[in-house]
């Protein structure tokens, strides 16, 4: 500090003028401030840094002399204690811990300086030079004998020990805050460890998306808690292409969805969707549920979720095997299920095991159960997640009237009439305890899915021994009969025979799953009338809030004129589930394909009619095209 009289001298001087008469009362303290304030910027501010200084220097506002018997007020935070001329004892002011300001003699004995300003000087004080160290030298700001200059440390009481600054305190000024974006020092001082407090994990640190791969988009960037602002994990984009750093949002083809995926009512699925079209019970109805193995007390609630709204709740449970179902695909093959179970009756004791299963039913009516998941305890109120991947072509306890010949020969399933998966209890589970014997089930958020590509039809060749036509049906009766022929057929010794149409839409229905989804489908196809014809694919659906009885139809493809007699196959590689133009988030109560001839008109022999031939169908197969990727 430069061009400044010694303290002792101006304070005498100051003092002096003050004590003459007609000098007026004060204004030497006033002047002193002044002269601190010049002080203060002779040093260029440095002195400010430190409460010491100012309680050395006797700052404040309250030094004024109240005259003869009057007591003297020190100066405020770190004031000195001054003392007024004639006064009585000065009081000192009030400060922060640090030395004690000295209180002026004159007029009284000396008053009590306040606190404030600079630690004692002790080893591990803070420090500006060296005469502010009773102990060791000042170094990088420390009163210590060890030179601690790295971050955040300061010597312990000792001195010659390097120790970290405690938690949450920066007295040097070594962590300021260095924003968000730098993943650095957040400003809230030391960490107790000898580093400063960083943005924790999972602070954005940049709001810029870029893709990641075609399918998935990186939303921003977040600091990873140790410094760095690294690309959080990829999101999916829920079968939509990533394209400009983001994620498409609609569609009206698949070329806006990922490889596997397909456009259904302008959205994007993708790869492996789910079948069960209400497994989540968002529909706010039990479609595609039923007790199992039968029975009533089926119903869907808001009352209790495991996600969204809703769940189904079976109540009335009169034995363990009794619980809710999903209708799956009938095709023999793998399986993949995951369901979420919970009950929240039974209190005390040991809570019921749950076990997910599937129920097969085939050509002669028996029901064959196969244990799907582990069984699980079932806590009351607590969701259970069970899951599954049933294989029931290579399961060797799957009932042998389910295939046509036994299945070790590689040909066509025979005949799978229902396939169910569903939540029950063990059957070797004790009697329960509890305000049940057998308490109420609720089952949340299904997933169906398939991951082997095989023929989802069950009934696919009318081969099984009795005629079955399960999975099968038409669109309208009137005076259409649905049945199997044994006199025509492609392949084996039967074929799906549709006769007596009355209208020329009468068509041969088969039933598909709700989910959204997307297949490539053949059928072998033929015609007995007199005149060549030519036979239609159609997709026809409804959507939850469709009139009820409504379907919508879409025609998909047909084939050439047929002679009477010949077998073709009627076939499309890709047929979406819903279409891309059905209403936007259509969700599917009802999906099929029909089967019907082309030409259209009044059924009949006169003039302007058309010819309404017996239909025949065999060979049925329906899989799958949007498919995971394969290794």
């Amino acid at each position: 500090m430069s061009t400044m009289l010694p303290s002792r001298l101006r304070l005498d001087r100051l003092t002096h003028r003050s004590s003459r008469p007609g000098f007026p009362q004060g204004a030497g303290l006033l002047a002193l401030a002044s002269l601190v304030a010049l002080a203060a910027a002779g040093c260029k501010g440095e002195e400010s840094l430190f409460a010491r200084d100012a309680a050395a220097w006797g700052l404040g506002g309250n030094g004024l002399v109240t005259g003869s018997g009057g007591t003297g007020k020190g100066g405020a935070t770190g004031g000195a204690g001054m003392v007024g001329q004639g006064g009585s004892v000065g009081t000192g002011g009030g400060g922060g811990a640090g030395n004690k300001g000295s209180g002026g003699t004159a007029g009284g004995a000396a008053g009590q300086g306040g606190t404030g300003g600079q630690p004692t000087g002790m080893f591990g004080d803070r420090c500006q030079s060296s005469g502010d160290c009773k102990q060791g030298s000042c170094l990088h700001g420390f009163c210590c004998t060890a030179d601690c200059s790295g971050t955040c440390q300061t010597c312990d009481s000792s001195g010659a020990t390097c120790i970290p600054v405690a938690s949450a305190l920066d007295p040097r000024g070594d962590c300021p805050d260095k924003g968000k974006s730098s993943c650095g020092s957040d400003g809230t001082g030391c960490n107790g460890s000898g580093a400063c407090n960083l943005y924790p994990t999972n602070t954005v640190c940049d709001t810029t998306t870029m893709c990641s791969g075609t399918g998935s988009v990186i939303p921003n960037s977040v600091c990873n808690g140790q410094g760095r602002c690294n690309p959080s994990s990829p999101v999916s984009c829920n079968g939509f292409l990533c394209q400009s750093n983001a994620c498409l949002t609609s569609c009206t083809d698949g070329t806006a969805c990922v490889t596997g995926g397909f456009c259904g009512a302008g959205t994007c699925v993708g790869a492996n969707p789910n079948l069960a079209g209400n497994g989540d019970l968002e529909y706010g109805t039990t479609d595609g549920w039923s007790t199992i193995p039968g029975g009533t007390g089926l119903s869907v609630t808001s009352t209790v979720s495991n996600n969204g709204m809703y769940s189904a709740e079976q109540t009335t449970r009169s034995a363990t095997y009794i619980g809710p179902g999903y209708y799956i695909p009938t095709g023999i093959g793998k399986y993949n299920v995951s369901l979420w179970a919970m009950q929240n009756q039974v209190t005390g004791g040991t809570p019921p095991t749950g076990l997910l299963q599937l129920r097969l039913i085939c050509a002669q009516g028996g029901n064959g159960y196969y244990a799907g998941s582990t069984a699980a305890l079932m806590p009351s109120g607590v969701w259970v997640n069970f899951t599954a991947t049933i294989d029931t072509n290579a399961d060797t306890a799957v009932l042998s009237d389910c295939f046509a010949v036994p299945k070790t020969m590689g040909v066509l399933p025979g005949l799978v009439r229902s396939a169910v998966a569903f939540v029950n209890e063990n059957s070797s589970d004790p009697p329960l305890t509890g305000t049940a014997t057998f308490p109420n089930f609720y089952v949340d958020d299904l997933v169906v899915t398939v991951s082997d590509g095989h023929n989802l039809v069950g009934n696919p060749n009318f081969e099984a021994t009795g005629g079955f036509v399960d999975g099968w049906s038409t669109n309208m009766m009137g005076s259409a009969m649905l049945s199997v022929s044994t006199t025509q057929h492609n392949g084996g010794k039967s074929s799906l025979w549709l006769q007596n149409r009355s209208l020329w839409n009468t068509a041969i229905r088969y039933a598909l799953p709700t989910g959204a989804a997307d297949y490539a489908v053949t059928f072998y196809v033929m015609q007995l009338g007199v005149t060549a014809h030519a036979f239609q694919l159609w997709a026809a659906y409804s959507c939850k809030g469709d009139p009820s009885g409504s379907v919508r139809t879409k025609a998909i493809t047909q084939t050439a004129q047929l002679a009477t007699g010949s077998w073709v196959p009627l076939t499309s590689s890709a047929v979406a589930f819903p279409p891309s133009d059905a209403p936007k988030a259509c969700q599917m109560t009802g999906a099929a394909f029909w089967v019907t001839q082309a030409d259209q008109g009044t059924c009949g022999t006169g003039s302007g009619q058309i010819e309404c031939p017996d239909l025949f169908l065999d060979d049925a197969t329906i899989e799958l095209t949007n498919m995971p990727p394969t290794d």
